[in-house]
């Protein structure tokens, strides 16, 4: 069926094709490795195209690129993964769209189900309105690995002194190890070896004002505790998404980051990953800023992700634990990523 581009100026030449085949063999070796896990790979011409994989964790990712000379400001991108199996989608993440080659931030699902036909899509369109133009990935069905707790990961669970948590804790035990891989994916990129043990001690100590978990580390990358206010879990048991973020402290094994930016790349992870959610922008005052950590910061990073680099969260996290984040000198830092100031991106949330 033709498509009509209408407010998309003229696409590009074949500038992009080496970006997009790479990705697409790229995508291609990693399911190779789950025989029986339909490859998958890229749809749609190098410009403008869907991907779909398995990587070495046994995890589904879904990506899209562009590659276009010039774009309508009104325009933007869409990548959304379907289960075609249970007919529904499974996240969608938006971006305005940029010229030159780009990369859409790879959504990583930790807990796919096996034989199900999963599918990206990436769509183009006026914002709020109906899409006009849109490129598919090929089918992946999914023959297994994603269930499994990610290579040499062990996650000990100490209840033992609140035993009437034990239940809960082994039923979140689980979503820790199938998150780990795609923590790791996210937040390290394979950049250092992330932890491959931690403790969670369920301390009933540890009950202070505003207690609910901590991450604690003693100078050696397989020594981390996470202490747990077990009176928290009573009262919300429903709360998984604590620990994730917990979780990526443990990968992130100790950094010079300002902690609002380590404390918002965790948030960054559970709410734009483990459990998508849709914060809201954070109010533009003087108590407000890059650095307020929580979902204010993932806030900001998940802008500056979605509007100048997609990798933002990975190589700050990259930096901080190499203790290379220059604190003193973080402009330089961030105009080098991004081309703004910390201060400029976060000023042009509002703009």
């Amino acid at each position: 069926m033709a498509r009509s581009i209408r407010t998309l100026a003229k696409r590009a030449a074949l500038t992009g094709v080496g970006l997009a085949l790479a990705a697409g063999a790229s995508l291609t070796s990693a399911a190779a490795a789950h025989a029986d896990t339909t490859p998958g790979g890229c749809g749609g011409p190098a410009w403008e195209s869907a991907c779909i994989g398995v990587n070495g964790s046994g995890y589904i990712t879904a990506d899209a690129y562009t590659n276009f000379q010039s774009v309508d400001p009104n325009c933007t991108v869409d990548v959304i993964l379907w289960d075609y199996t249970s007919n529904r989608q499974v996240f969608t993440s938006s971006a305005t769209c940029r010229t030159g080659s780009q990369h859409y931030a790879t959504s990583v699902l930790g807990n796919p189900t096996q034989g199900h036909d999963y599918k990206t899509e990436l769509q183009l369109h006026w914002t709020g309105g109906a899409a006009y133009d849109y490129q598919t990935s090929p089918d992946l069905v999914f023959g297994g690995g994603g269930s499994q707790p990610a290579p040499g990961v062990s996650i000990t669970m100490d209840t033992s002194q609140a035993g009437d948590l034990a239940g809960w804790a082994s039923t979140e035990q689980s979503i820790l190890q199938q998150w780990y891989g795609p923590t790791v994916n996210l937040i390290d990129g394979g950049a250092y070896q992330a932890p491959t043990s931690y403790r969670v001690v369920f301390d009933p100590a540890y009950n202070g004002p505003g207690d609910i978990a901590a991450t604690y580390w003693d100078g050696s990358a397989n020594n981390l505790t996470v202490k747990v206010n077990p009176d928290w879990v009573r009262q919300h048991p429903d709360d998984t998404g604590f620990l994730v973020h917990e979780q990526v402290h443990v990968v992130q094994d100790g950094s010079n980051l300002p902690s609002g930016l380590v404390e918002g790349s965790a948030d960054w992870f559970r709410y734009y990953n483990y459990q998508p959610t849709n914060l809201a922008r954070p109010d533009q005052n003087t108590k407000n800023t890059y650095l307020a950590g929580y979902s204010t910061t993932a806030y900001f990073l998940n802008y500056v992700a979605t509007h100048y680099d997609s990798n933002i969260v990975r190589e700050l996290n990259d930096a901080g634990h190499a203790q290379a984040y220059p604190v003193d000198n973080a402009d330089q830092w961030w105009i080098q990523h991004t081309g703004k100031t910390a201060q400029q991106l976060w000023d042009s949330m509002y703009q």
